[in-house]
């Protein structure tokens, strides 16, 4: 056997021997007991955190920021949107002055939306209907929009990692406006509440209701608290916390008389709270925040939530994956739907754009393409999605990445099966190396000889 084959074989013995050797040792070997003592993970909170200036960054879900059949695009301001007088498209007059409607900051909230390098960057009324690479976006079901987020800074309460509970509130104000301004309405004082079992955030909410029948109707919404969103057990960090709400599966009751039914089938079923969807039969987005049968079904899941209890050392951890279940319930728990089969997303009080030869827009059926577009406009592969797009609710690099490199931070393998394999991948990575060295005369083992080297020739 060459040296070469003897230093394959002893280092493969090397490798494999000590898993080999475990089960070989027999139970009356003398045995050493040795006691490891696992260190709490860094990233969890130790005691008691009281937070003075913490974050929260949601873009409630991708049908915040898309395109709409009828004033450019749905958007978010900062601060409290008064009154617009109708249902009306906002111009840029609305933009600007002490009663502006729309506005990129208020006291400590703001609007962002992504950046192509992976950042943020402040939403203005010029790019609000744009992505992040400045393309408008459109009502296509596979444009998700522009990923825009509200932010707001100066939360003040308690995280206690002992106990996995926290308490963080937030002062401000936020408008979700749909159809360019003709629907709108707002959420201020978020309140996030965490216990082991789940979570919830609220708000007050208010706004202005209207109907798609009748648009001269035009009334101001009593103001009220509900639930933002709902969610199961989440992992507090040392730093914050990544939330993926409620939604899949979530049955909701549905006035007919004033919104769409619920549509209990397909991959996206599911609902925003109950509370927060029965405010919406007032402003006329109740099938915005539910499941209805319609193309833009894909959009309605919420986007994940960041908290972060610093603002000025915010989080880079990626969102959580939640696909939508497998398993879907028979279609006789459905209710009954639209007389057309496909329910109309825009609901009975959400104004619309007329097509041609109709007389309201609305959902489009899949395959279809919006009014005034042509055919797969704003259709976007899988590696060219826009920052907030989602194939499920699976997200995109850039919602999380900051530019800072490829690993995000707080990533940690908690799964042990996670650590098996990256235990193997290390000593298979290492073997090669080695024999790759071994073949190239790289390495060699101590007690290998070698034949001198020849001298110049004799004379």
């Amino acid at each position: 056997m060459t040296a070469r084959r003897w230093a394959l074989a002893l280092l493969s013995a090397a490798v494999l021997t000590p898993a080999l050797a475990v089960p070989m040792a027999s139970a009356d070997e003398d045995r050493v007991d040795i006691a490891v003592e696992i260190p709490r993970s860094a990233q969890t909170p130790v005691g008691t955190i009281a937070v003075d200036d913490a974050q929260l960054r949601w873009g409630l879900n991708p049908n915040a920021g898309s395109g709409a059949y009828a004033g450019g695009c749905n958007f978010l301001s900062a601060g409290r949107a008064g009154n617009s007088g109708g249902s009306r498209v906002w111009d840029t007059a609305d933009a600007s002055g002490p009663d502006a409607l729309f506005r990129s900051a208020q006291g400590a909230v703001r609007v962002e939306k992504p950046t192509a390098k992976g950042g943020w960057e402040a939403v203005t009324w010029a790019n609000k209907c744009q992505d992040h690479r400045g393309r408008a976006v459109t009502t296509v079901a596979s444009d998700m929009g522009t990923g825009a987020t509200f932010v707001f800074d100066g939360g003040t309460g308690v995280v206690d990692g002992a106990s996995g509970t926290a308490r963080i509130r937030w002062q401000g104000s936020a408008t979700v406006v749909f159809y360019g301004g003709m629907t709108y309405w707002w959420l201020a004082d978020p309140v996030l509440t965490l216990t082991p079992s789940g979570g919830h955030l609220t708000a007050t909410v208010g706004g202005y209701g209207t109907s798609m029948e009748d648009q001269s109707r035009w009334r101001e919404l009593a103001p009220r608290q509900v639930h933002l969103a709902t969610f199961g057990a989440a992992e507090l960090r040392q730093r914050g916390l990544v939330i993926s709400p409620d939604y899949y599966r979530v049955p909701v009751s549905i006035d007919s008389s004033v919104s769409d039914p619920q549509v209990r089938q397909g991959p996206h079923w599911g609902s925003f709270p109950q509370d927060f969807v029965t405010f919406h039969a007032e402003t006329g987005q109740s099938s915005y925040w539910h499941s209805s049968g319609g193309a833009a079904d894909a959009r309605k899941p919420p986007s994940p939530m960041w908290i972060s209890y610093d603002a000025s050392d915010v989080i880079r951890e990626p969102p959580p994956l939640s696909e939508p279940p497998e398993e879907l319930p028979p279609p006789s728990s459905q209710p009954g739907g639209s007389s057309s089969g496909v329910p109309d997303d825009a609901g009975s009080g959400v104004p619309a754009a007329p097509g041609p030869g109709s007389g309201g827009g609305g959902d489009i059926r899949p395959g279809t393409s919006a009014p005034g577009s042509s055919p797969g406009a704003g259709n976007l592969g899988a590696l060219d999605a826009p920052p907030g797009a989602r194939r499920g609710i699976v997200p995109t690099l850039a919602q999380w990445l900051s530019g800072e490199g490829l690993i995000p931070e707080l990533v940690s393998l908690t799964d042990p099966r996670h650590r098996a394999v990256g235990a193997l991948s290390a000593v298979f990575l290492l073997s090669s190396l080695a024999v790759v060295g071994f073949r190239r005369g790289w390495l060699t083992l101590p007690w290998t000889t070698h034949p001198p080297t020849a001298g110049p020739p004799a004379p």
